[in-house]
């Protein structure tokens, strides 16, 4: 039976929501770096705001959702009335994002404008999207302390109210004049400028920019976008032999707390600091350094002895400690015993700040869930998950990673003993999902420990790890 917390029709809200909440978190942060009153900061932040939209743009268009225009949260968040209104009216045949037609966008750059307005912080965005770059401006307005709205936009060749006109009147003149000019003709001036302009952009991207990575005048972070990038490969390891091949690396090595023998990885952790958040812990099992783009399911089948009631069983994306995306089952002690919980978290830098950002859903597997309450005397309550935590040691578990666009998910499988009316059998939980604009880091998984585990010893057995690309 499958435990499901989240319905595929409330999928694209999260996804909204998770938008709305990286642009909120993003702000928030870069609030702290300066007075309110200090221009380096409100560049900063609108800097950001807009490689926020162009990414969000970008991964709505190439999950094929037609981008922030067919969005109406989205548009709210971002831009003033009459934009968000014209952008939707002339969306089906002209971009204001790109200032072409509606396309994939390859790759973009962005930085601050050299002539600001009085009001508002102009940011320019270097943008190709099935053709040549296009410079659009945008100016982003500050109000209610930092909240922030997109107040114009306009092309080196085009306007708001030229692009209202010709896409969004009542007049019949779609087969008018082409909007940036002929070669040759009353805006030849006009035209060699823009070309110009493009060329010199197109010559600065390079050819190479299919990765899209952004860029700044100032030193900011930047986003980057995700074309092009090398795809998903299919990995499927059953630990064969006496040692990890092909492309595992095995990061702070421990020859001393793991054995490669008999189709298992067995792992040893103690003193309480193995995870993806220590630099240090030994043995962070990793294939690669990029997994690539593109959607997948990554599975870890293996066994825990959760000796200290302090366990973790790590896997994910890896970047660093820093930066990752992770499922983790994990055994916490409280005051009713030893209870199984399942972690998503995501953590990751945000505009090059000291400390990093996570945002993470943990489902209680025993309250509610599994087990009816870890604190109940009854069968279905405290006996039932003493039994599962028992059966970890020989029935094992699966942990299961997907993505699907950038969002990620998460769910165990765990045999489950009979009790009461229950078969038993097996039974899987799945979590909420989390978000990532761009691709990044390798699989990775490990076994870690609580730091109140302290001296305590943990033992697991990894059976099978694979990663499956999904069928384009």
């Amino acid at each position: 039976m499958v435990l499901r917390f989240q319905g595929l029709a409330t999928q694209l809200r999260v996804l909204q929501k998770n938008l709305l909440l990286m642009v909120a978190c993003f702000t928030l942060i870069l609030s702290g770096l300066a007075p309110a009153n200090s221009q380096n900061q409100t560049e900063t932040l609108a800097l950001g705001y807009v490689q926020s939209l162009y990414n969000a743009h970008k991964s709505l268009r190439d999950a094929g959702l037609g981008g922030i225009w067919n969005n109406a949260e989205l548009r709210e968040t971002f831009f003033q009335p009459e934009i968000a209104e014209t952008g939707t009216l002339v969306s089906g045949e002209f971009d204001l994002l790109t200032g072409t037609a509606p396309a994939k966008i390859d790759a973009f750059q962005t930085r601050v404008a050299g002539n600001q307005p009085r009001q508002g912080v102009a940011i320019e965005v270097a943008v190709r999207s099935g053709g040549p770059a296009k410079i659009v401006s945008l100016t982003v307005d500050f109000f209610d302390g930092d909240q922030q709205r997109i107040s114009a936009i306009s092309g080196l060749d085009w306007n708001l109210a030229e692009i209202a006109v010709r896409y969004g009147g009542n007049s019949d003149n779609s087969s008018g004049d082409d909007l940036f000019g002929e070669a040759a003709g009353s805006d030849a001036k006009t035209n060699t400028e823009s070309s110009a302009v493009s060329d010199a952009v197109d010559a600065e991207m390079g050819e190479e920019t299919q990765t899209g990575d952004t860029a700044t005048n100032n030193g900011n972070e930047s986003g980057s976008s995700q074309t092009q990038v090398p795809g998903i490969a299919a990995i499927t390891e059953e630990f064969d032999g006496s040692k990890l091949e092909g492309g595992w690396q095995i990061v702070n090595e421990d020859l001393n707390s793991y054995l490669v023998e008999n189709g298992s990885i067995f792992a040893i952790a103690t003193g309480g600091k193995a995870s993806f958040e220590n630099p240090e812990s030994a043995n962070l099992f990793k294939y690669g350094e990029f997994a690539g783009a593109g959607d997948f399911t990554m599975r870890l089948k293996g066994k825990l002895e959760p000796k200290t009631g302090y366990e973790t069983v790590w896997l994910g994306l890896h970047g660093n400690d820093n930066d990752y995306v992770a499922l983790t089952l994990r055994v916490l002690t409280k005051g009713c015993g030893p209870a199984l919980y399942l972690d998503l978290v995501n953590e990751r830098m945000i505009a090059s700040q000291e400390k990093p950002v996570q945002t993470s859903f943990t489902k209680s597997l025993f309250d509610k869930s599994i087990v009816s309450s870890v604190c109940s005397k009854g069968e279905m309550g405290r006996q039932l998950g003493d039994r599962i935590l028992a059966q970890l040691a020989d029935k094992g578990f699966e942990l299961t990673l997907k993505r699907k666009g950038f969002r990620y998910s998460g769910s165990v499988t765990l045999n489950v003993p009979a009790a009461g009316d229950d078969p038993g059998g097996p039974v899987t939980v799945e979590t909420d999902s989390v978000s990532r604009i761009e691709p990044f880091g390798a699989p990775a998984f490990q076994l870690g420990q609580l730091s109140r585990a302290k001296s305590g010893e943990t033992v697991a057995y990894f059976d099978r790890f694979e990663l499956i690309p999904d069928a384009q």
